[in-house]
């Protein structure tokens, strides 16, 4: 059966046939442009123009002088570019897209070996960060050919930048990230995840308050562990929620974020992936002070995360709604004062923590039972049917629930769930 295609696609088929027939070593480049955003338009343009010819021959002509005399005009008002293949292309977008906000690399796996040269991508990403001056996202997710000196650019020429990934590119280090920070007061959203050269100094603020905020820790501790007539294992929730004599929740954490705080600089950051990297305690204090308006922080695989961090990230983020903690330090405590505290929790991942119980999921489940739609535990040795069961009677909204070898986690919770939450996808294989 013979494939009907829209006008539009006949057209787009014909002009790439016309090109490779004619011309395939000086329309080679045309056909790359074909391939990207500007194709929509250079076609739209041409079905405007040209409805009358139907000859091929006159087919191709038509579309070499569209190209020559029109597509300059519509690279000037190009503003995404949203798969670049080479260091070539970038180069030529720069000189042409004047006016360019958004530039996305394509996949390494989708980047041809001879297009993947050093030298050639870090020319043409030179050439965008000092031609475009207007760019506002920039997603170089994957690629190791960069080095740090164009990547420092992106902090004297990007002043507009909002959203940065750089996620796997060896070339980020803390001097690069600490000058992009600095220099970039609108970046709302930033990944620099497996970034194996990051190890949090680029967040780091005034040792004191990691002392203080340690101290804090340990009196919580001692409140929770010394508690007399409660449970085995069992936190004094009270004595989490509210510092001693103070009125306050955590009132010594409280008074060292605002010892310290006076002097950090505050920056835009909404979202903050910093997961499978170097970052420790004292840059998750660093980046609780100076992102108070964080919403999305991810810290997986962290190994020196622990209560500490995530404690002054829960004091000075009231506006977080998505927390991954998985593989760190972390334990009950810092999910009761999560629990405990005035952020409206939405997606929480604790997996791989032994030390997370159902003392924590308790309090989780009992505290964000009207926000709660994603909760990953899966490898938790410390959780069993007593939270989960919690977690199934109280969180009606919960629509994704991981507990993949909770040992613990029987068939009577797994009844429970598919019970009273029939919409809730759980994975325990």
């Amino acid at each position: 059966m013979r494939v009907k295609h829209s006008p539009a696609q006949r057209v787009h088929h014909t002009l790439r046939r016309m090109i490779f027939r004619h011309r395939p070593s000086r329309e080679a480049h045309l056909a790359t442009v074909l391939e990207t955003a500007l194709c929509a338009e250079l076609v739209c343009e041409f079905l405007g123009w040209n409805k009358h010819i139907e000859d091929s021959v006159a087919l191709a002509m038509a579309s070499k002088r569209l190209a020559s005399c029109h597509l300059n005009g519509l690279l000037e008002t190009a503003t995404v570019i949203p798969a670049a293949r080479s260091g070539d292309q970038m180069q030529w977008a720069a000189l042409r897209c004047n006016h360019l906000s958004q530039l996305t690399l394509a996949h390494p796996m989708r980047v041809k070996s001879k297009w993947k040269l050093p030298s050639a991508f870090n020319d043409g990403l030179r050439m965008v960060l000092e031609w475009c001056p207007r760019l506002t996202h920039l997603d170089l997710e994957g690629h190791q050919s960069f080095d740090c000196c164009v990547l420092e650019k992106v902090a004297t020429n990007c002043a507009m930048l909002t959203t940065l990934n750089v996620a796997k590119c060896n070339a980020v280090t803390d001097r690069v990230l600490s000058a992009i920070i600095a220099n970039c007061p609108h970046l709302s959203t930033l990944n620099v995840s497996r970034c194996d050269k990051v190890l949090g100094a680029a967040f780091y603020v005034d040792a004191d308050y990691c002392t203080a905020a340690s101290t804090a820790l340990a009196k919580i501790k001692a409140a929770g562990d010394g508690g007399e007539g409660e449970g085995e294992g069992e936190l004094d929730t009270t004595a989490v929620a509210v510092g001693e004599q103070g009125g306050q929740k955590g009132g010594a954490v409280v008074h060292a974020h605002e010892k310290v705080s006076k002097g950090v600089r505050v920056t835009s950051l909404t979202d903050l992936d910093v997961s499978y990297t170097g970052v420790s305690d004292a840059a998750v204090v660093g980046i609780a002070l100076m992102a108070p308006h964080l919403a999305r922080l991810d810290v997986a695989d962290c190994t020196e995360v622990s209560d500490a961090g995530v404690i002054s990230v829960v004091e000075s983020c009231t506006e977080l709604t998505r927390l991954n903690i998985s593989r760190t330090k972390t334990t009950d405590v810092s999910l009761s004062m999560l629990a405990c505290g005035p952020q409206k929790v939405v997606f929480l991942d604790v997996s791989h923590n032994d030390d997370i119980t159902d003392v924590g999921i308790n309090h989780i489940a009992a505290c964000c039972r009207h926000t709660l739609t994603h909760l990953e535990c899966s490898w938790c040795q410390g959780i069993s049917d007593v939270s989960i069961m919690a977690v199934a009677r109280v969180c009606q909204l919960l629509q994704k629930l991981y507990i993949r070898d909770c040992f613990m986690v029987t068939e009577v919770s797994m009844e429970a769930l598919a019970r009273l939450l029939p919409k809730c996808q759980v994975f325990d294989g």
